[in-house]
């Protein structure tokens, strides 16, 4: 996620709670300062932005962590709070899922701490149970950049629901489901960049490579 600006959607901006970062507005392929380090997100910006028909503002990717660290510590409450619609609420889940599984992506390591990632999986649950239309309401939040985040997801919530309709199986075991869902492509981590990022065809040594890929995350 190094040299991106992340999108964040305004419901999850509340106002004078929200952690203390520089904010920007998207104008093309240019981000505009909209709040600098030092003020307050308040009522009224939150007002202005949702009367100008402003779904997102954008978060510099050295303050990925902090935002990261709010959106998990918050989520339960965000999904349980009534003032939100399962639109909104989808936004909050989507934002707060990809932007763990970038983090796992940029730090490996993070990548043994169970205990985040059932929570998180947990509100997940959460949200795919509380609406029979809730995965139609899960947006895509990130730009193409993001792909293999965005994917990770998609799979994560089809797989639950398939396995929740079709195994009926214990919390628990759904639990788990989408944890080693969410986390299936993180073998990709160890794959080199220029091969995930080549826009033309991969040569038959690169897509050697490329399958390893589910091995590399089973074994780290």
């Amino acid at each position: 996620m190094n040299g991106y600006y992340v999108p964040v959607g305004v419901e999850s901006i509340e106002p004078d709670l929200f952690p203390d970062v520089a904010l920007y507005l998207r104008s093309g392929s240019n981000y505009v300062l909209y709040k600098s380090h030092g003020r307050n997100f308040s009522k009224q910006d939150a007002v202005r932005l949702t009367g100008n028909s402003i779904e997102f503002l954008y978060v510099s990717p050295s303050d990925m962590e902090v935002i990261t660290r709010y959106l998990e510590e918050n989520a339960e409450r965000l999904l349980q709070d009534d003032r939100f619609d399962s639109r909104t609420k989808g936004k909050i889940i989507y934002q707060t899922s990809i932007n763990f599984v970038g983090d796992i992506f940029q730090n490996p390591k993070k990548v043994g701490d169970f205990d985040r990632s059932k929570k998180l999986m947990e509100n997940l649950l959460m949200y795919l149970s509380s609406d029979h239309d809730a995965l139609s309401s899960l947006e895509t939040v990130m730009t193409h950049n993001y792909h293999t985040f965005v994917h990770s997801l998609q799979v994560t919530a089809l797989s639950v629901l398939v396995h929740a309709e079709a195994y009926n199986l214990a919390h628990d075991e759904l639990v788990d489901v989408g944890i080693g869902t969410l986390l299936h492509d993180f073998g990709k981590t160890f794959t080199p960049q220029q091969i995930l990022n080549k826009t033309g065809k991969l040569t038959e040594d690169e897509i050697a490579i490329i399958k390893r890929h589910p091995a590399e995350g089973y074994a780290s």
